[in-house]
């Protein structure tokens, strides 16, 4: 599931060197400015919004990589494509940003979106993933989110009873918090 997005650039004069070449530098502020409209998106709020609303300063960006294939000069028109092909955790998972910004950031449509996902995990051996799916899911917190985990919990075969067990525990535990919830609003 790779999804790519672009922005034009018209390279201007000032971003040349004496050679009259674009001087290197200005590529990477192009695919930053790339990378900001990617995820804008793909629904990631601004970063002041994200410091705000949930205390999340920034993104880390862990690799770039950038292959030059001629010269632009003043005046040419470039297109700076940016796409994810892979989210690879860096670390263990206690480390890896982006699940934990699903869990802050998620919603009912990401939710929606991540759940087949989740759903083909444990067939390509990707239990601990799918796992971590579902925590996410429950960290989003929303009815869709635990009829989504409910909806897991009946359709797949997991290969393990440890994990169809965890899988009704975390309903189960969204279902009690709930309802705890709803007890102390009465």
């Amino acid at each position: 599931m790779t999804r790519s997005t672009s922005i034009s650039v018209n390279v201007q004069w000032g971003d040349c060197d004496p050679a009259d070449i674009v001087f290197f530098p200005n590529f990477n502020r192009w695919m930053d400015a790339s990378a900001q409209h990617f995820f804008t998106q793909c629904g990631v709020p601004r970063w002041r919004e994200l410091e705000t609303t949930r205390g999340i300063v920034g993104t880390p960006l862990l690799e770039i990589n950038t292959k030059f294939y001629k010269p632009a000069t003043y005046g040419d028109h470039i297109e700076v494509h940016t796409c994810v092909e892979e989210w690879r955790a860096k670390g263990d998972s206690a480390s890896n940003w982006m699940f934990q910004a699903l869990a802050y950031l998620g919603d009912d449509r990401r939710a929606k979106q991540l759940t087949p996902i989740i759903r083909d995990w444990p067939a390509s051996n990707g239990q601990a993933k799918a796992l971590m799916g579902l925590e996410i899911l429950a960290a989003i917190g929303t009815d869709t989110a635990l009829a989504q985990i409910q909806a897991i919990a009946r359709k797949n075969k997991y290969p393990n009873r440890r994990s169809q067990g965890q899988t009704g525990d975390l309903a189960l535990r969204r279902s009690e918090a709930l309802f705890c919830i709803n007890e102390s609003l009465h």
